[in-house]
Parts: C-alpha cells; sequence; structure tokens
C-alpha cells in the first residue's frame, strides 16, 4: 500500500523493515487483529498509493491534507469501507464513482485535481455525503438517482455544464452546492426538498424567469452572479436570501409591524 511513497518511515517506523501493522503511526485494528482504520492526515508523506493492497477489512480511510498523487481506483477500494477522506491532496485522473464500495456513507474528495466526468446515477446506496468540489470535473451532472439517504451534496468549483433538473431531489437533501461552474438553462424551484437549508446556484449561467413562491421556509439561497429574474417575497422567520450581481431578481421582506 505504501511502497510507492516518500517519508513512508514515518508510517511505519522503518522504511526499509517496517513494523508490525499493530505498531504503524495512527492504524486501528479490530478485535481480530486486522486493520478497521486508517487516520494519516497532515503526515508530511507523498506519493502513489497501491490502494489495491489494502485489506477487506478496512472500514475508514482517511489521508486528507497530504501530496499524494496519481489515480484513484475505486474498485480496489476495500468492499466493507464505510468512510472514505481524501480531500487536500494531489489525486488525478478519471473517478469511478459507480465502483464505490456499496456500504460508503461518507465521501470526501475536495481539493484535488480530479477531472473528466461523473456518474451520480448509481452511488452506494447508504451514501450521505459527497465532496467533490474543487477539481476539474466536468461535463453534466443527473440529480435525478442520488440516494435516498443523501444528505449532502458538494459540486462547487468545478467545470460541470449543461442544465440540472432540481425537481427530483431526494427529501433527504439539506445542502447542495452547484457554484462557480458552468451550469446553464432556466431554474425550477418549485420542488426542492422541504427541509432543505442550503442551495448555492452562484456564478453559472443560468438565465431566464425563475419561480421562487414555493421555496423550502428553512432554506439559504444563494444566486449571486446570475442572469435569470423574478420576484422573492421573503415571509417572517422564513428563508435568507444571498444576492448580488443578479439585478433581474427583486427582493421584498415584510414591513415592519406587519403580520
Amino acid at each position: 500500500f505504501i511502497q510507492n511513497i516518500v517519508h513512508k518511515e514515518l508510517l511505519c517506523r522503518d522504511a526499509t523493515e517496517p513494523a508490525d501493522i499493530s505498531e504503524w503511526t495512527h492504524v486501528d485494528l479490530n478485535a481480530y487483529g486486522e486493520v478497521d482504520a486508517i487516520h494519516w492526515q497532515d503526515t508530511g508523506v507523498e506519493g502513489q498509493l497501491g490502494f489495491q493492497w489494502l485489506p477487506d477489512s478496512v472500514r475508514r480511510l482517511c489521508i486528507e491534507r497530504n501530496v499524494f498523487s496519481g489515480i484513484v481506483d475505486c474498485r480496489c477500494l476495500p468492499p466493507d469501507l464505510e468512510s472514505l477522506e481524501m480531500e487536500m491532496n494531489a489525486f488525478s485522473g478519471s473517478l469511478d464513482l459507480d465502483a464505490l464500495p456499496r456500504r460508503l456513507e461518507f465521501v470526501n474528495f475536495n481539493e484535488n485535481r480530479l477531472s473528466g466526468e461523473v456518474s451520480l446515477t448509481n452511488l452506494p446506496p447508504q451514501l450521505e455525503i459527497l465532496f467533490l468540489s474543487i477539481n476539474e470535473l466536468s461535463g453534466s451532472v443527473n440529480l435525478e438517482a442520488l440516494p435516498k439517504t443523501m444528505d449532502q451534496l458538494f459540486l462547487h468549483d468545478n467545470a460541470f455544464s449543461g442544465t440540472v433538473c432540481l425537481t427530483r431531489l431526494p427529501s433527504s437533501l439539506s445542502l447542495l452546492t452547484l457554484d462557480r461552474n458552468h451550469f446553464c438553462g432556466t431554474l425550477d424551484l418549485t420542488s426542492l426538498p422541504p427541509g432543505m437549508f442550503g442551495l448555492d446556484l452562484s456564478s453559472n449561467d443560468f438565465e431566464g424567469w425563475t419561480d421562487f413562491s414555493r421555496l423550502p421556509i428553512t432554506i439559504t439561497l444563494s444566486i449571486m452572479n446570475l442572469k435569470i429574474s423574478g420576484e422573492i417575497h421573503i415571509p417572517h422567520d422564513g428563508y435568507d436570501v444571498v444576492i448580488e450581481n443578479t439585478d433581474g431578481v427583486s427582493v421584498s421582506e415584510p414591513a415592519a409591524g406587519d403580520e
């Protein structure tokens, strides 16, 4: 797994003759002496990992904020993996999300160099949180078949394009970030999940008249730098709207003393 990384002694004690796995830095074992979790954050190591050598017993892999690079082959990840945290590295190439282990609940690929198109129609059925932000991902995005358990989805700061359908999001979804991409077309905000508290659409190429009359009461809506138009009437104790450089949208708030 660590054969091709630099300064591996920071993880396994000795680069030439690695210590027993039970003595490796921030590696947790289960009751059977098998590797259960790996927590390598801010370690100072770099290089390419051999994911095909990960033990099947691993349930959590946290390798955030390092300089790991190379391709992420999702087919090689442990089958019982529940949490995958790879934020702020230098992983590159395409990402086959269809091949993710089916028990995953949390996935974080933020701030890498991942590119190409991704499919969101066959994600692990129990997935709750997915971070794909601040990469070089492109192509269209299908949001109509997300897992029913999905709570938060972060797609901002990529090169995604095309239209997006926001009328078939799972009812569990509370936060969605689409800002700073190249999405286009009109927006239908009439069937958002009732408990949604955050939706960021800013800095895209959306345009046209938009119906804001059925926004969830809990939502914070960000619509900066867009060419859309419409009227937003904010009720008492209602949602927040972050708006700037979107001249076609007018916002009215209740006057003081109004019921």
